[in-house]
């Protein structure tokens, strides 16, 4: 969560007037097929999603709209006034010390590298470990983070965090418990 924190705050100092990395092709903003403002409604439209017990407004599926074969499970925040604001895909092994998660890195890495050029500077947070970051990838006041998290019962996730630029207004909207 600090990192998170950590990195909307670059995002927020950065903002338009940092060089943002350019897609190849261009986009709105959007991740799998989710796209930043989609209703709840319009979410499951597009996906079978099913609230996640531990988070505010955050769902998770197995088969979002837009898959990418290295990633087992997407997480949605859907806030009721601002629609989607941040999406996360991740890979989890069970297995303590495993090193089956970095070929599966590397094509994450690879993917990102060709859709939005090189990563910015990195950020580690507690408990997980930023690879990389790219700041502004979707236009202002996005980012995109790529990184490893290591729990306490030895499972190893690699998971891709997609902060559209109405995310502050999904965290104040969490933090004052809407």
């Amino acid at each position: 969560m600090r990192s998170s924190v950590t990195l909307l705050v670059m995002v927020m100092l950065l903002g338009p007037t940092s060089a943002p990395a350019q897609p190849k092709t261009a986009e709105k903003e959007a991740a799998f097929g989710f796209h930043k403002g989609m209703t709840l409604k319009q979410a499951k439209s597009v996906a079978v999603l099913k609230p996640l017990v531990r988070a505010v407004n955050t769902f998770y599926t197995t088969k979002p709209p837009r898959p990418f074969s290295a990633f087992q499970t997407y997480m949605v925040t859907i806030s009721p006034a601002v629609g989607v604001c941040r999406v996360m895909a991740m890979n989890t092994t069970k297995a303590p010390g495993s090193k089956e998660l970095q070929p599966i890195q590397v094509t994450i890495t690879d993917a990102l590298v060709e859709k939005y050029g090189p990563p910015g500077p990195k950020i580690v947070g507690e408990g997980e470990s930023t690879l990389a970051v790219w700041i502004n990838p979707l236009g202002p006041y996005t980012a995109i983070k790529l990184s490893m998290d290591h729990d306490a019962d030895g499972s190893t996730s690699v998971m891709v965090n997609y902060f559209f630029s109405n995310y502050e207004k999904c965290r104040t909207e969490e933090a004052s418990g809407l």
